[in-house]
């Protein structure tokens, strides 16, 4: 059970301590920009949800997957 406790213990403080990098998968073409809402096209591996950084430390998130 000792064994189990420590486990747990040091696979939570490598959760806590971890820290996400961004990382440049695809680059798009912003084609469209009105009220706040960005068309972008190129990102053919884009998912629902995913967030983007734009360039400026700007970020955005996916809602529409239209092709």
């Amino acid at each position: 059970m000792a064994v189990l406790i420590d486990t747990l213990k040091k696979a939570k403080q490598v959760v806590q301590e971890y820290i996400p990098e961004p990382e440049i998968n695809e680059i798009g073409v912003v084609t469209e920009v009105q009220d706040g809402v960005i068309t972008i096209s190129g990102l053919k591996e884009a998912m629902m949800g995913e967030m983007l950084i734009f360039p400026h430390g700007l970020k955005g998130q996916v809602f529409n997957l239209e092709r």
